[in-house]
């Protein structure tokens, strides 16, 4: 009885095996026909969540920020080599603490109608807002004005005191509206639901696109991968599980892999008594293993952080390297804590593996995941013991303000609610300080009592990972991994296209 049962298990898995060969010999083959029916004028691009909002003002999630400076321009954005470039502004002073801006009166919003003081001026005082998210970064301008003077507007404005960061890691957030919440951006929006968006060309830009962006939001990272495995998809920006990335290197597919702006860590809520205690923020960073899941779960595709900086970063501080965080208290109480992610396939078995560490060491640790929406809805109410997030385009050290000053609670980005008088302390001096040298000195010292103080726990610097489909040319990574890598880029023809 037992060797007919084992026979019939042996022929069901045979034949599993054989249908799914042709399935994926079925799928593969594919690849060249789904190619060949693909629209010239429409790139699909897949990403694994939508936007939280393409409101340029409220929009703080990394892929509404990214797709929100597609449809609006600000004064100026960050170029390829982490610099300031032109974006409306073509021309820029900076004397001390005094700015001066020179638009052409000719740029045009998505409707045709020109770009006016008025919408420049409102468009800074949305920013300023008590109720912005953003309104601490630009509460410090002072009596900003704008005149016309002949082909041009002249902006000018000043702040509370000189910055050696404001115009590069600040100001690029700042994008221009019109009263009527148009951009003046390559594209504009011409459809938005919770399973895609389509960005057509603006035909007013300085230099129109000649295609439509398509953007999919493929929640299942499985799904995901077929999709653009069988050519459906043009471009996959950071999308693609790590573990299925091998799966394109033997085909016609470009991969680019590149170092990344990025920080993964987990948001540590302060106003939870027990995470209060140091001693058990210490136990939940022994007990994670770090290490060990940078080395057998990513396939090489990260690096440990120690900082929201990476280890190459200028600012970076080499000491991080050696900080002892281990406990010595071995008495510490337990509790039931609760670690929040999105449900992105990535996400859950990540938050997976460090949930069963955690109770592999005695603290219990329930997981829950939810659609990227609902979670983060959450973080921003402070509505989670500790969840898995990404810090995305970390280019300055000035971003330990945003991120631990007391003053930045909700709707701020503290939204782990902690609270140190020293780091406000060393905070506000931080950035009084104007000289590079000194500049390394201050943020090392902040850097470092975050890290000894574990305001967050910081995880590992995921590597840039993007597919591109061969039809698609002309497409380079940015650094900082927005969306900039979308304009510009050429469709080769049907008859040329093969896979």
């Amino acid at each position: 009885m037992i060797s007919s049962i084992n026979f019939f298990i042996a022929k069901s898995l045979t034949v599993l095996f054989l249908i799914l060969n042709i399935f994926f010999i079925f799928l593969f083959s594919s690849c060249s026909s789904q190619s060949d029916k693909r629209d010239t004028n429409l790139i699909t691009v897949a990403l694994g969540s939508a936007p939280g909002s393409l409101d340029p003002v409220i929009s703080t999630d990394a892929t509404g920020m990214r797709m929100s400076s597609l449809l609006y321009q600000g004064l100026v954005k960050i170029g390829p080599d982490l610099n300031p470039s032109a974006d409306l502004a073509y021309k820029w002073s900076v004397d001390g603490s005094n700015y001066t801006f020179l638009i052409r009166n000719t740029q045009k919003f998505s409707d045709g109608s020109l770009i006016k003081c008025s919408d420049i001026l409102k468009s800074i005082e949305l920013y300023q807002n008590k109720k912005s998210p953003f309104n601490s970064v630009f509460k410090v301008i002072k009596k900003p004005s704008c005149v016309s003077i002949g082909d041009d507007l002249k902006l000018i404005f000043s702040l509370e005191q000189p910055s050696v960061k404001f115009i590069t890691a600040d100001l690029p957030v700042l994008k221009i509206k019109s009263l009527k919440n148009l951009g003046s951006g390559a594209f504009t929006l011409s459809l938005n639901t919770p399973a895609q968006s389509e960005l057509k060309p603006n035909e007013f830009y300085e230099n129109p696109q000649k295609y439509t962006l398509q953007f999919k939001y493929l929640k299942d990272d499985f799904s995901r991968f077929l999709k653009v495995y069988k050519g459906e998809i043009d471009i996959a920006p950071n999308s693609i599980p790590f573990e299925k990335v091998s799966s394109f290197k033997d085909s016609k597919f470009k991969i680019i892999e590149t170092a990344s702006l990025s920080t993964s860590y987990l948001l540590i809520n302060h106003k939870n008594e027990a995470l209060k205690n140091l001693d058990f923020r210490k136990l939940i960073y022994e007990s994670i293993g770090i290490d060990d899941i940078v080395k057998n779960r990513f396939e090489n595709h990260v690096t440990k952080a120690y900082s929201l900086m990476s280890p190459d970063h200028p600012y970076f501080p080499k000491e991080l390297l050696n900080l002892s965080l281990k406990t010595s208290n071995k008495d510490i109480k337990k509790p039931l804590i609760t670690l929040k992610s999105s449900n992105s396939r990535q996400a859950r078995e990540t938050g997976k593996i460090i949930s069963q560490k955690l109770r592999s060491k005695g603290i219990p640790t329930r997981q829950h995941s939810y659609e990227w929406g609902t979670f983060y809805k959450d973080v921003k109410s402070g509505n989670f013991d500790i969840a898995l997030m990404k810090w995305v385009g970390v280019i300055d050290p000035d971003l330990y303000n945003l991120a631990f000053h007391s003053d930045e609670f909700p709707p701020g980005r503290n939204r782990g609610y902690y609270k140190s008088t020293k780091l406000d302390n060393e905070l506000l001096e931080a950035k009084k300080v104007n000289s590079l040298k000194e500049r390394i000195k201050a943020y090392s010292k902040v850097q470092e009592r975050v890290l000894k103080d574990l305001a967050i726990i910081p995880l590992w610097h995921e590597n840039q990972i993007h597919i591109i489909h061969p039809r698609v040319k002309n497409y380079e990574v940015n650094p900082m991994g927005d969306f900039y890598s979308l304009l510009n880029l050429k469709i080769q023809p049907k008859n040329t296209t093969s896979n």
